[in-house]
């Protein structure tokens, strides 16, 4: 009985170690996994904040990402209202970007980097009409700089230079050199 129990006591042992094997978190050596959460949660502490511009106040509500598995760029969404002397009660929109990642060893953090937009949308068609084309060009800007200013994720220990960034259904895979 003994050695049941020894052997019982062993595979818990194993099953408890293999669970922290496959912890969420950074992986020391060339290769990390960031969750997706992590980044969502640390773009949500960043919003709301608001913008002044020549065509009125832009109000960046929050910003997430979208699920795009297996290419080497993310999908971001930022939400905002616009208030302009055009539209005083305001009108929401988001702009769609894809976006990749930075790492700046000095603060040991990953920032949104290349912020290209992909679309613009406002939820109003009949105040859309009442956003000016300045406006419509200037706003994917405007959230792209508030976005790229935002840690979206801090390393646990300094890491060198990003070799291979791939996005996977619910993290991001980051390859160091």
């Amino acid at each position: 009985m003994g050695v049941l129990k020894r052997v019982c006591s062993s595979m818990i042992v194993l099953f408890l170690l293999a669970g922290c094997s496959t912890s969420i978190g950074p992986i020391l050596g060339n290769d990390s996994e960031i969750p997706i959460r992590a980044i969502d949660g640390n773009l949500s502490k960043a919003f709301p904040v608001s913008r002044k511009a020549s065509f009125g106040r832009v109000k960046i509500l929050g910003a997430a990402t979208v699920p795009n598995a297996g290419e080497h760029q993310l999908v971001v969404r930022g939400y905002f209202n616009l208030v302009s002397f055009e539209i005083p009660e305001g009108i929401d929109g988001l702009v769609q970007y894809t976006a990749g990642l930075r790492y700046d060893p000095n603060t040991q953090a990953f920032y949104l980097d290349k912020l290209v937009p992909r679309m613009i949308e406002f939820n109003n068609p009949s105040l859309q009409e009442y956003v000016s084309n300045a406006a419509q060009r200037s706003i994917p800007s405007l959230i792209a700089k508030s976005l790229a200013s935002v840690p979206v994720y801090r390393m646990k220990s300094s890491a060198r230079s990003v070799k291979e960034i791939t996005v996977k259904k619910e993290s991001v895979a980051v390859t160091f050199n």
